[in-house]
């Protein structure tokens, strides 16, 4: 499966009349800004950020980014990799990430729980900059679902 497939998949398994996903999300570290896949906030506010990944080669060029080697924000509850069903998971990857797997036909299952991060939320601030900065929020997603109703 490619990134665009699980993308696909992610998006017709999800509770996104529920659950706010902003798509390449730009997040602050201490050094810095990285992006996520996705940014996903609860109606309670709290944070998981989404890591899609497709192969080894994307698991040793993600092994290089600085925004593993500091901590992670205070207010990211969980942190989830997303990956085809049968990726083999590296050694290095931290204990505390989720591993959530989408198999042939779209399903998405979780194969490992994200421990929890922090208890902090998002705060009502933060949430409105995080979904502004995303790049045209509703208008992305209504043209991404009109898109995946005619795949």
């Amino acid at each position: 499966m490619n990134s665009t497939q699980i993308e696909k998949a992610f998006l017709k398994n999800g509770r996104w009349e529920v659950n706010t996903l902003i798509p390449e999300c730009r997040i602050k570290y201490q050094g810095g800004y990285c992006r996520a896949d996705f940014l996903m906030i609860t109606p309670a506010l709290y944070a998981t950020e989404i890591e899609i990944k497709v192969s080894r080669v994307d698991w040793e060029n993600d092994r290089t980014k600085t925004k593993w080697s500091e901590p992670l924000p205070s207010f990211l509850r969980h942190f989830v990799y997303l990956t085809p069903e049968g990726l083999e998971i590296p050694d290095w990857i931290s204990d505390v990430a989720g591993v959530w797997r989408i198999n042939a036909i779209g399903v998405v299952k979780v194969e490992r729980k994200p421990k929890i991060i922090s208890e902090h939320k998002v705060t009502p601030a933060e949430f409105y900059r995080l979904k502004n900065e995303a790049n045209f929020y509703r208008r992305f997603w209504s043209a991404r679902l009109e898109n995946i109703r005619h795949a």
